[in-house]
């Protein structure tokens, strides 16, 4: 029969190694805690990103709806305007009485646009 002699013996082989191997589960521990770590703060900032795209979003909605409103107010309001609401072009204002105003004597109307009657 044949018999195999190990050298190192088995219990100075586990003195040897014993401190490597705990080192390295600890080092893993560590590197698995810290892997964790990186994806919860990746998770928290896209959560946050989303959320104030989101927040941008509504808030970009309210303002355009609000935007909207104050102009059919307006609509409304000048609707109710003892003259219907009606706006002239400078050609058309009295002051220079329906005349182009290189025609007329009166002073230039300084508005460049529609101004009310």
């Amino acid at each position: 029969m044949l018999e195999y002699i190990f050298e190192p013996s088995p219990r100075a082989v586990l003195d040897f190694m014993l401190p490597y191997y705990v080192q390295y589960q600890v080092f893993q521990m560590i590197l698995d805690a810290r892997a964790s770590e990186h994806s919860a703060r990746m998770v928290a900032m896209k959560n946050a990103t989303d959320n104030a795209n989101q927040f941008i979003k509504d808030l970009t909605l309210e303002i355009q709806q609000d935007a909207a409103g104050q102009h059919h107010d307006g609509i409304a309001r000048d609707r109710d305007r003892p003259d219907g609401g009606r706006w002239l072009s400078f050609h058309e204002s009295s002051e220079n009485n329906g005349r182009h105003p290189a025609r007329t004597t009166a002073k230039p109307n300084l508005f460049c646009g529609l101004v009310p009657v």
